[in-house]
C-alpha cells in the first residue's frame, strides 16, 4: 500500500500544480498544461513500474529454490500488476 500512496501522492502533486498554473492560461494552454500532466504522470508510473520489475527479478533470484522465500515476491508481483 506504501508504493500506491507514493504514487498517488506524486500524482496529485503534480496534478495540483498544474492545476494552479492552468488558471490563468489560454484554453490551448490550459489542453498543452493538461496533456504534458497526463505525460508525467504516466512516466513516472513507467519508471516505479520498471524499478519495480528489477525488484522482483532481485527477490526471485535471491529466494533460489526456496518456494516459501518465492511466494513473498508475490507482493511486488501484485503492485507491478496494479500499475498496468
Amino acid at each position: 500500500m506504501k508504493l500506491r500512496d507514493r504514487i498517488a501522492a506524486s500524482i496529485g502533486a503534480v496534478s495540483l500544480i498544474a492545476g494552479l498554473l492552468a488558471g490563468c492560461a489560454s484554453p490551448q494552454d490550459k489542453a498543452a498544461n493538461a496533456q504534458r500532466q497526463v505525460s508525467q504522470a504516466n512516466l513516472k508510473v513507467t519508471q516505479e513500474r520498471l524499478r519495480m520489475i528489477d525488484e522482483y527479478k532481485k527477490c526471485i533470484a535471491d529466494a533460489g529454490d526456496d518456494s516459501t522465500k518465492a511466494d513473498g515476491c508475490d507482493r511486488i508481483l501484485k503492485a507491478i500488476e496494479a500499475l498496468k
